[in-house]
């Protein structure tokens, strides 16, 4: 477990660490291999966990990582009975988004937190009064030093904020990012390269 905390780990521990505070409203977009760890940690945090996600049959999915709730973003009328109650916002979604609708689920002059990036070809787009309106703002955050690392590392153990792996033979390595690529891993996917070189070197020696 510990490859995938030094990434999404340390990737989503560190905003909401920076950001948030227990008994704030907390939401994360995206239940997938960054959204897993940011339900686990705000919910640690204590934090009032949220998932916002376009597929309400990941529910059970989102409450099992942590969330007291889940919220359909393709649902206009949950939307709108969430709006402006939201302290921080965790975007671990990858691909093309509604900016504003996220902004419009903010408090005033809090913030909205990009860790997951579309293709760098792929612009997002925002209406200025959605920002300027409420004082809100579009933030954005990369992974952390060594003392974020350490504190994450520590935090995870002492509340059990571990990451669900798919471990997979190293010679299924190709096989493993086409899974990827695909869209189908769940949630994180790790080599396992113990035993492989001695096996390579076996079968070469025959």
């Amino acid at each position: 477990m510990a490859g995938p905390l030094l990434c999404a780990g340390i990737t989503t521990y560190a905003p909401l660490a920076r950001h948030c505070k227990a008994g704030q409203k907390v939401g994360v977009v995206g239940i997938g291999g960054l959204g897993h760890m940011g339900l686990q940690y705000a919910r640690a945090m204590g934090c009032e966990t949220v998932a916002i996600t376009t597929s309400a049959g990941k529910e059970a999915e989102a409450k099992g990582f942590g969330a007291h709730a889940i919220l359909v973003s393709t649902d206009a009328a949950a939307m709108k009975a969430h709006a402006g109650s939201f302290d921080f916002i965790l975007c671990t979604a990858s691909g093309k988004m509604d900016v504003a609708a996220y902004m419009a689920l903010l408090k005033p002059r809090k913030s909205f937190c990009l860790v997951g990036l579309p293709p760098v070809a792929e612009p997002l787009n925002f209406f200025p009064f959605n920002v300027v309106g409420g004082e809100k703002q579009i933030i954005g955050s990369m992974i952390g030093g060594v003392k974020s690392m350490k504190e994450m590392l520590e935090f995870s153990a002492a509340h059990k904020c571990f990451p669900k792996c798919e471990i997979i033979p190293f010679e299924e390595a190709n096989a493993g990012f086409a899974k990827i690529l695909a869209g189908a891993a769940r949630y994180r996917m790790v080599l396992k390269i113990e035993g492989f070189r001695a096996a390579k070197a076996a079968a070469a020696s025959q």
